[in-house]
């Protein structure tokens, strides 16, 4: 398969601990598969502003635009060949196979983090083509707390918006602590690094209640492409 690759550089990539647990593998995908997600993008008409999608209402993200990669239907309108390595994509995104990889590798922090709750955890994927254009910024925040583990795969053209990468951030106040799905202000935080929005990049990194990442203010009109990947999880009943 042409993501097996893919698959084995997660699996075998350190995860940094600090400030929360994450990793960063350059080149993540093989070239020749980079440079067939760059030419099957879908175009803009194919994506939906995620404010329109039911699942953000209310929280600003105005300049996002996404299209899902739950299954096949998702891509059914686009072109023969785009949709054609969209399946393969989305058929590898979704398997239990790529699932099982990332959650193996994470094993021992999530067994920090939930205890005994997780054997009675259920776990799934949702894979998601994320366009973000113009001013775009999202403060620091947490994500969900549905939410285990994200890849976010960078996929520019060039390295022209390398300075817009996801961000990681200490608060300054280390008591802070904010609600799952709130964003903070920039001003209550330092920023330790930003993972720079590089052509093939991935930046991935574990859900907790300081896994605090955001987005500075974009300082150009450029365009930020990413193949967004989470596990989420539920608790099941019992």
């Amino acid at each position: 398969m042409i993501f097996d690759e893919v698959t084995r550089r997660i699996a075998e990539a350190p995860i940094e601990t600090e400030p929360f647990p994450h990793f960063v593998i350059d080149q993540v995908f093989p070239a020749e598969v980079y440079r067939q997600i760059c030419e099957f993008w879908p175009a803009d008409s194919h994506l939906t502003p995620i404010n329109e999608t039911g699942r953000v209402a209310g929280r600003g993200y105005t300049a996002r635009s996404v299209l899902m990669l739950s299954g096949p239907a998702d891509v059914a309108a686009l072109p023969r060949k785009q949709r054609k390595f969209w399946f393969k994509a989305i058929a590898w995104l979704n398997s239990d196979t790529f699932i099982r990889t990332v959650l193996d590798k994470i094993a021992p922090i999530l067994e920090e983090l939930h205890g005994d709750d997780l054997a009675s955890l259920s776990f799934g994927a949702r894979p998601q083509l994320v366009v973000d254009d113009g001013y775009y910024k999202l403060g620091p925040h947490t994500d969900a707390p549905d939410r285990v583990i994200g890849l976010l795969f960078y996929c520019p053209l060039d390295d022209g918006v390398a300075d817009q990468g996801t961000s990681i951030y200490e608060p300054l106040d280390p008591s802070l602590e904010i609600p799952p799905n709130a964003h903070a202000r920039f001003d209550q935080f330092r920023r330790v690094r930003t993972v720079e929005f590089l052509p093939n990049r991935l930046f991935a990194f574990l859900r907790s209640p300081k896994s605090f990442h955001g987005v500075e203010e974009m300082t150009c009109d450029g365009r930020r492409r990413t193949l967004s990947w989470k596990i989420l999880c539920r608790k099941e009943a019992g």
